[in-house]
């Protein structure tokens, strides 16, 4: 960026996702150069955080001519990373790649841009006939703002000893080896019942913290294979059941690969699985992953779960929360 920015006016981007604090980093440090952003996964399904969204607003305020935020309201969304710099009044370069304009997709991860000398101008026609200012009077009616916190006290800490002794060895130490386990389980099973049964309110993290809670489709909607992949891969051949990622949460980001995986369930539950290394968007289970949701939603019959099945049910996802690199809150809960 920075060869650019210094001898560039004007800089374009349409980019997926995006962050006020890498907007005003780089208002702060170039004060010559002028911003126009089109963020594309700000429709009502994706939304934006309230923190910032409202850092938009300041920075609009603090900026005023220098800055144009543009938040997109029609569907699909846009997950697209170009940035174009603008010299003379003339587009004087374009990158394209996959690089978020956020502290992440700037600074911490890894990233390619390519450089370009197409013509987007279409691109951006278009994004901004999809787009309004975000300071738009009716921005929370367009689109859906979301906190980007949790409660941190709702990660508490587990320990689950269920095979530390066998059910066999009846030795007195044994006894009350098993005796404590199972009170600890007990005790980590209340603790969860506790924790999901506070009624919070549960939010995702900004795009730039979402490592630590991703949702995951049960099924994907308006998808022609959905009833022979992923959740229903066993009506496939008999192959195995799986969870399978979205574009907005990829599970590299969030599972170790080929490692024992824990899921503490919001009914007291505790599944286990695996992020196959072979199949980066699959999340295996040494559980029964179908039966576990068939139960959920109420189905007695051997048939493929459908989108419809999920909407009756008011939840057509699972929410995770990361606790540490192998045990996860697993929320299933379809509380308002």
């Amino acid at each position: 960026m920075v060869p650019y920015a210094n001898r560039c006016s004007d800089l374009f981007i349409i980019s997926g996702y995006a962050s006020s604090s890498m907007t005003e980093r780089l208002l702060h440090d170039y004060p010559s150069l002028n911003i126009t952003l089109y963020i594309g996964m700000t429709t009502q399904h994706e939304g934006l955080s309230k923190k910032d969204h409202e850092g938009f607003l300041n920075l609009t305020n603090q900026y005023g001519e220098r800055i144009k935020i543009m938040y997109q309201i029609t569907q699909p969304p846009t997950h697209i990373k170009l940035y174009s710099w603008i010299k003379d009044g003339s587009y004087y370069t374009h990158f394209v790649g996959s690089a978020n304009f956020s502290e992440n997709g700037l600074f911490k991860l890894n990233e390619l841009m390519v450089e370009s000398q197409q013509n987007f101008e279409s691109l951006y026609l278009e994004q901004n006939k999809n787009s309004v200012p975000c300071t738009h009077p009716d921005i929370q009616k367009l689109i859906t703002l979301y906190d980007d916190s949790i409660d941190t006290d709702l990660i508490i800490e587990l320990e689950v000893d269920k095979d530390l002794v066998t059910e066999n060895d009846d030795s007195t130490y044994s006894r009350n080896e098993r005796t404590a386990s199972n009170a600890r389980q007990q005790t980590t099973e209340q603790s969860f019942s506790n924790c999901f049964n506070k009624q919070l309110t549960y939010i995702t993290h900004s795009p730039s913290n979402y490592y630590d809670i991703i949702e995951i489709p049960v099924v994907f909607k308006n998808n022609w294979d959905s009833s022979r992949r992923g959740i229903n891969n066993m009506f496939k051949a008999g192959q195995a059941n799986y969870l399978e990622q979205s574009n907005k949460y990829p599970f590299t980001n969030t599972f170790p690969y080929n490692r024992k995986l824990k899921f503490f369930t919001d009914d007291n539950k505790i599944l286990e699985g695996r992020f196959d290394e072979d199949h980066d968007g699959r999340l295996y289970f040494y559980d029964d992953i179908y039966q576990y949701f068939a139960n959920r939603l109420g189905i007695n019959e051997k048939r493929p779960i459908t989108y419809s099945d999920l909407e009756k049910y008011n939840k057509d996802f699972v929410k995770i929360y990361k606790i540490n690199d192998t045990e996860f809150l697993f929320d299933f809960s379809n509380r308002v």
